[in-house]
């Protein structure tokens, strides 16, 4: 049971939900109406019951509390939390959130959906982790055409969860990630727009299984933003430290059954980004259709060297595959091999004024246009 709109007590266990607004002038003690809406993000998603959407208006709104939900959806009712317009309700998190993470359902909170916010924040943090945007730790959660910037650690970060969806974002200026995820299984990273980091673009590692990342535009800050330099546009696993990952005690790998393609990974200032794509303790992924743009190196593929560094497992490359993507002007090298893989088959790709590039039996070595 739960109070509606009007105050009045439902039965809610099978009805669509409530649709509740905000708006920069609205009022917490109001009833969440059209005529009567919300005023803090923080105040309202507390309020939010599977089924229930909320709408926030056009204009500026200002956060200095952290945005938790309290309850989850359920798959045919979720809880949306969206913008009426596409970016048209900018959220400004306060000076002191800058160590915090912003946007989040800490408790596990299953089918949430965040969609066309754009939120950025006063100050961002010089060294804390915990400076993250949108945290998402429940299973089917989606985030949707949001724009977020000014940040320290990561725009959008998800950790041991299962159905994640992560479509038509913008992330720009972040000195360490775009988007990291670890430990999350059947993932769909898909047409966002991932610029000016600071160490990576994308990290999806700790065990990480049937994940699909297509269509993102991948580009790095010109130059240093912290005490690295840019590592990896797209990162096909890592090194998970021994309290994230899955299947730690079997150590069996750090990305498994990947399908990475039609991306672009594009550097403009040439020789800052270490590189394109990373096969990092990957088992059975396959990259094709990307294009990798002025790395040092277009593909990198080593072990994580996990246990050498204090962390967990330390798993193999296996059956990597690279077919019809193209590499042009990376200075270094085209695959930089530091640990044999398991059985890697590459072919169909074009190489342009990239050193090092292997002689493969139908690959194209000129100027792509």
């Amino acid at each position: 049971l739960r109070f509606g709109v009007e105050g009045k007590r439902e039965n809610s266990e099978n009805r669509a939900g409530n649709t509740y607004y905000m708006s920069p002038t609205g009022n917490d003690d109001a009833q969440g109406s059209a005529e009567n809406p919300w005023k803090t993000l923080s105040v309202a998603v507390r309020r939010l019951n599977a089924g229930d959407t909320l709408i926030l208006e056009d204009g500026t709104y200002y956060e200095d509390t952290p945005v938790r939900f309290l309850n989850g959806g359920r798959k045919d009712a979720p809880i949306i939390v969206t913008a009426r317009n596409r970016h048209g309700a900018k959220i400004i998190f306060g000076e002191n959130l800058c160590n915090e993470r912003k946007i989040m359902n800490d408790y596990g909170q299953d089918y949430v959906v965040v969609q066309n916010l754009e939120m950025t924040q006063e100050k961002r943090s010089t060294s804390n982790t915990n400076d993250i945007f949108i945290a998402m730790y429940g299973d089917y959660n989606s985030v949707l055409y949001n724009k977020i910037y000014y940040g320290y650690e990561e725009g959008i970060k998800s950790h041991g969860t299962k159905g994640l969806t992560v479509i038509g974002n913008e992330v720009y200026d972040t000195v360490h990630e775009s988007f990291d995820v670890v430990n999350v299984e059947d993932l769909v990273l898909a047409n966002n727009k991932f610029v000016d980091w600071g160490r990576v673009g994308v990290m999806v590692k700790g065990g990480s299984r049937n994940v699909k990342i297509y269509n993102n535009y991948v580009e790095p800050a010109k130059e240093k933003k912290d005490t690295y330099m840019p590592a990896m546009g797209i990162g096909i696993g890592g090194s998970t430290d021994n309290h994230s990952g899955f299947g730690i005690k079997r150590g069996m790998y750090e990305a498994y059954n990947y399908a990475v393609y039609n991306n672009i990974v594009y550097c403009p200032t040439k020789n800052v980004l270490s590189g394109g794509l990373a096969f990092c303790g990957a088992k059975d992924c396959v990259a094709f259709n990307n294009v990798v743009y002025g790395a040092k190196n277009a593909v990198s593929v080593s072990y994580p060297q996990g246990i050498r560094n204090g962390w967990e497992w330390n798993p193999e490359v296996v059956n990597p595959v690279l077919y019809n993507n193209i590499f042009a002007e990376c200075s270094e090298n085209a695959y930089s091999i530091t640990d044999k893989p398991h059985n890697m088959v590459s072919d169909y790709n074009l190489f342009y004024k990239t050193r090092t590039a292997p002689v493969e039996n139908h690959s194209i070595y000129k100027d792509p246009k």
